[in-house]
């Protein structure tokens, strides 16, 4: 058998303390609602110690179903409602606010723990309960009785204990005025749902406690009680201090109908308590004390007792006693309980499906975004974009709305976007771990990171989610423009500023993610450069420390934590790392200066040797700048990237940094093994000694100029876990089966000899082009091709202008053969993962403008068979277009260059 103590308060902790030793294998689950009232788990193990501890947000309360055996309750929320596997038991907390107090909430619960024969009559009628007393006030009967002055004879200072219910009901605005004058030490202990901007208006002489004071201690330290309709009156009689009422209930106040007509008009305890009117001051209050005590020695006080209490000094025990006998004999026969707890489970139904057909229809989706402006705010932030390409003006407006954060109370929380973090979205989540990092060590979090790559994930513990918003609390103190997006399971629920995160959002989530969006002319920094928290639990049955967001690059993280002997304390250790199979990964671009006079006197001399009108076409020379700024995507989104390789005909672009350590510029004449075939103006020939790059990765991907990066990658969108490469067919690009004619351009007779080579040794037949996306290529594969077709690739090397002899050998036969030996596997195209956008088209600006408002992952800015935009045009096309979109320069660019 098992059981579990939900908290939802402090005060609940000296209930709980009283029973936990009675029921057998408890736990303590820590709830968090939408007002946060700071139950730490310290306080726990001060009441309850060595008992383990876990925090669920109301919402998650859900995941307690089976379980445990039980879970005892304050009261069954919404999700204890509907709770099928684990019993619910409700421990009544008060005895004020009847209409409330005794409501039909109560048939939820398989058991209902009552102060006494006055309650349980109330309540007995519609569902299970049981009288047992008050385990709060065990202490009280279980010690010598406190000494104090009498209120008749005078004596001295008197010691006054103000409890106070909250809102609407709260007698402090009446009582404060004769406390400020009275001559006594007065405490007041404040409801623990109380604003505690209340303190501000107390007296400095006024002691304040809050609901973790002991309220046995409380009681016996003090000689009477004021308090007004909150369930401290009951207390303090059962306790045998006098009581004092004050305060009138105001009908127009929203908690008036908690209240019973009994309560209302103070009959419940006329007989043993006095009652106090504002107007009778300081002096009043003396005298209502005296007639107070008088009451105490009455008749009708030991009724009262015995009316609303039982069990004094063992009510804890009688409640673990009734817990463990429902556990053992199941919920008692109760027919109007049962049709209560049916009925009422039907009406939440039937809301929530009438809830859910409004959705349908809009009306509720509409009145959503009326009150917090979200769902509409994205909409009207998309239809701008997407009509951005005609006007000018609708972009400079869509810019200022994709600068807004939209915070869900209602208010636009503007963004800096001249913060100095970087553009680069893993270093920007990096630099955002170094603006947390001294909070979180300041509050004993320890820095558990994914890896060592730059912006990898932060994993923290379930259990240190308190200490988590702390951190950030403080972090948001110094870094306000912060934001915060909170996720749950698989999808983000919430987007905020730092700072208004409240315990309750933090607990109701299984991942957060913690950063600023910005923009740089039309690169948007978004959620890419947000640094990822995992919140990771411990799961005992397993032993190990699981991620709560299931879909994530690490979810188990048990190598990177040890437990220590407790249980309840995990270390961080030093544990494996997260390796992918595809190592250390170069990049290999080839490029060439077409405006470099001694590469035109070359290929002037040699132009007599091409057959072929398409392979001396001037456009596939044309620099238009794409190697730069291809390269500026690289550093932006391929962080994984060891070093890149641009292989050149001895040119070297203007504005590339000499000597820059993560470059190495490569000639033709180091790769070529037959150095009489150059200078060569073929890029099949070239394509064909990359692997012979000096230094060159085994894992390696080769990018064309052309061809950029549009959104953050890693080795998985290259390489599966195994090494192998992936290779990306094209679903609409074919390959015309047979041989091409004579005059066909080169990448036809390319395609023609590569499909002969794969059927005449492998017996396959493939009809689809490979992507014009970046390429996977595996140095070891390459040259197994070099060595097993030694005359195909020699031949590739050595036509100067590409020939209807060549191979297209990494961007074609090398991706089939890898395939057909196992070192490459076919895959699938993702959605917006590859854009294809040929610069000579009529609708090219309208492309350009989808690419910036929703860039894929892959993109090829080529020029081939359109020529509805002149050759300047669409270079100047293309420079506004990389202008907006990489506007940073890299690391290894010559400024102003």
């Amino acid at each position: 058998m098992s059981v579990a103590f939900v908290v939802t308060t402090g005060y609940q902790l000296f209930h709980y303390k009283q029973m936990a030793p009675h029921v057998p294998d408890a736990a303590v689950v820590v709830e968090v609602r939408k007002r946060d009232f700071a139950v730490s788990e310290e306080a726990v193990a001060t009441h309850l110690p060595g008992l383990p501890v876990e925090t669920l947000s109301q919402e998650n309360l859900k995941s307690l179903d089976g379980r445990y055996d039980a879970v005892v309750c304050q009261t069954p929320v919404l999700p204890l409602q509907f709770f099928d596997k684990t019993l619910v038991v409700a421990q009544q907390y008060s005895l004020a606010k009847e209409r409330y107090q005794y409501g039909v909430w109560r048939a939820h619960a398989h058991l209902n723990l009552m102060y006494g024969q006055h309650p349980l009559n109330r309540v007995a009628g519609f569902c299970r309960a049981a009288a047992v007393g008050n385990p709060l006030l065990d202490g009280i009967f279980q010690g010598e009785p406190p000494v104090r002055d009498s209120w008749q004879s005078g004596g001295g200072r008197k010691r006054i204990l103000y409890m106070p219910t909250y809102g609407s009901l709260s007698s402090v605005p009446s009582v404060l005025p004769a406390l400020r004058e009275i001559d006594a030490d007065v405490t007041v202990k404040l409801h623990h749902a109380e604003d505690r901007e209340l303190v501000k208006e107390l007296p400095e002489h006024m002691r304040v406690v809050y609901a973790d004071a002991d309220p046995v201690r409380l009681l016996a330290e003090h000689d009477g009680v004021i308090s007004d309709f909150s369930g401290a009156a009951f207390d303090a009689l059962y306790a045998g201090l006098p009581v004092v009422l004050a305060g009138n209930p105001d009908p127009r106040g929203k908690d008036f109908d908690r209240l019973s007509d009994d309560e209302r008009q103070y009959t419940v305890l006329a007989g043993v308590a006095a009652h106090w009117q504002e107007i009778g001051g300081a002096e009043g209050l003396y005298s209502a004390f005296a007639d107070a005590e008088k009451r105490r020695e009455s008749e009708d006080y030991q009724a009262f007792v015995e009316e609303f209490f039982v069990n004094p000094g063992t009510a804890g025990a009688e409640c673990g006693r009734r817990i463990v006998s429902l556990l053992e004999t199941g919920p008692a026969p109760h027919f109007a309980a049962d049709q209560v707890r049916a009925t009422t489970r039907r009406y939440i139904t039937t809301n929530r499906s009438l809830k859910s057909q409004l959705s349908r229809t809009g009306r509720a989706t509409v009145a959503r975004s009326v009150v917090h402006g979200l769902p509409l705010h994205r909409r009207a932030v998309r239809r701008l974009l997407e009509a951005a390409g005609r006007s000018r003006r609708l972009v400079r407006i869509a810019r200022i709305a994709r600068r807004r954060v939209r915070d869900r109370r209602g208010a636009d929380v503007v963004v800096d976007a001249d913060r100095c973090l970087a553009a680069a979205p893993a270093k920007r989540r990096e630099a955002v771990m170094g603006l947390l990092e001294p909070f979180l060590l300041d509050a004993g979090l320890p820095l558990v990171r994914d890896d060592d790559r730059p912006g990898s994930d932060l994993a923290v513990l379930a259990t240190d989610k308190r200490r988590l918003r702390r951190a950030l609390s403080a972090a948001a103190g110094r870094h306000p423009d912060l934001v915060v997006r909170l996720g749950h399971q698989w999808k983000l629920v919430d987007t905020m500023p730092l700072a208004k995160l409240s315990f309750h959002d933090i607990a109701h989530a299984d991942w957060l993610e913690v950063g600023t969006p910005a923009e740089r002319s039309e690169y948007v920094i978004g959620p890419m450069g947000y640094l990822k928290v995992l919140f990771v639990q411990h799961e005992p049955e397993r032993n190990r420390y699981l991620a709560q967001k299931k879909v994530a690059h690490r979810v188990d993280w048990s190598p990177l934590f040890a437990q220590c002997a407790d249980r309840t304390a995990p270390v961080r250790v030093a544990g494996e790392r997260l390796r992918h199979a595809a190592g250390p990964v170069d990049v290999v671009y080839t490029w060439v200066d077409a405006g470099d006079p001694a590469w035109q006197a070359d290929r002037r001399r040699y132009d007599g040797e091409t057959s072929n009108a398409s392979a001396a076409n001037p456009e596939r020379f044309l620099d238009r700048q794409e190697l730069r700024y291809s390269l500026r995507a690289l550093e932006l989104f391929a962080p994984f990237v060891r070093h890149v390789y641009i292989v050149t005909a001895d040119q070297r672009p203007a504005w590339l940094a000499p000597d820059h350590p993560k470059i190495t510029v490569v000639s033709h004449r180091d790769v070529f093994p037959d150095a009489s075939v150059l200078p060569t103006f073929n890029s099949h020939a070239i394509e064909a000694c990359l692997h012979r790059i000096p230094g060159l990765s085994e894992n390696f991907v080769y990018f064309n100029d052309d061809v950029l990066l549009g959104q953050e990658c890693d080795e998985s969108d290259f390489f599966t876990i195994a090494g192998q490469a992936k290779v990306r067919l094209s679903p609409s690009q074919y390959i015309y089966q047979g041989r091409p004619e004579d005059d066909a351009i080169p990448t036809d007779w390319a395609a023609y000899n590569s499909l002969r080579l794969m059927s005449n040794d492998f017996d396959i037949t493939l009809d689809r082009r490979v992507k014009h996306v970046p390429l996977v290529l595996k140095r070891s594969v390459l040259a197994d091709i070099e060595k097993r077709y030694p005359e195909e690739v020699a031949a590739t090397r050595a036509a100067r202008f590409r020939s209807n002899t060549d191979v297209a050998i990494p961007s074609m036969f090398a991706q089939y053969y890898g395939m057909a030996t196992g070192s490459a596997v076919e895959w699938p195209g993702a959605r917006n993962e590859y854009v294809y956008l040929d610069t000579g088209r009529a609708d090219s600006l309208d492309r350009f403008q989808q690419i910036l408002q929703r860039p894929p992952k892959f993109y090829c800015l080529n020029t081939t068979r359109h020529t509805e935009v002149d050759l300047a045009r669409q270079a100047r096309n293309l420079a506004r277009f990389f202008t907006a979109a990489l506007p940073e320069p890299a690391e290894w660019e010559i400024p102003d260059r």
